[in-house]
């Protein structure tokens, strides 16, 4: 080998090591990398644990068998009233939790509770109706008896306080009238 051709390889050699010198990261750039590879890898740990996670075929049928014994408390529970208090469920569901009273069955509980309230003094009717829990619609039957008309829409309690002092105002206009409103008001006992 020549001398010249030697010189050229040192010469390339040291151009080489120059070159690869003046690339090597800065301390602030090689931290940098270390950051970033760092979090990189902190995110595929955790996207591992997410896949971990992930439900499979097999413990799936364990779900499965899981949701249908709850399936079968709740159905339980629709016959009865301590297990549904018991699975924290509210009142029966569907159309077979639901009273069914017919038409004369709510006149006739209306006009029961119309001959009880009567009877009661002014200041117990408000008191009377709502210990009753009588139903919206042997309320509005009611109603409808002591000659009040009902909106479509309203409430239970608002109809519950319409009634008490449409009752209480009765037996206050009987008695500015110069009526005895216990004569007109009261249902003779039976002795």
């Amino acid at each position: 080998m020549t001398k010249q051709a030697a010189h050229y390889r040192t010469d390339s050699l040291f151009k080489g090591l120059r070159a690869l010198l003046s690339s090597l990261p800065s301390e602030e750039e090689k931290g940098e990398l270390i950051r970033t590879l760092s979090a990189a890898q902190s995110f595929l740990e955790e996207f591992r644990l997410l896949v971990e996670a992930v439900p499979t075929m097999e413990s799936s049928r364990e779900l499965t068998e899981g949701l249908s014994r709850l399936d079968i408390l709740v159905e339980r529970a629709d016959k009865d009233a301590g297990m549904r208090r018991l699975l924290g469920l509210r009142g029966a569901t569907g159309a077979d939790g639901k009273k069914t009273v017919n038409r004369e069955g709510v006149e006739a509980q209306a006009r029961q509770l119309k001959l009880q309230l009567i009877q009661r003094d002014t200041s117990d009717v408000l008191a009377s109706l709502n210990q009753s829990r009588q139903s919206l619609a042997i309320l509005t039957k009611l109603a409808a008896l002591l000659g009040m008309r009902t909106r479509s829409k309203e409430r239970k309690s608002e109809l519950i306080k319409r009634i008490a002092t449409h009752i209480e105002n009765q037996r206050g206009y009987r008695l500015l009238r110069g009526e005895d409103s216990d004569s007109n008001d009261r249902v003779p006992s039976k002795a």
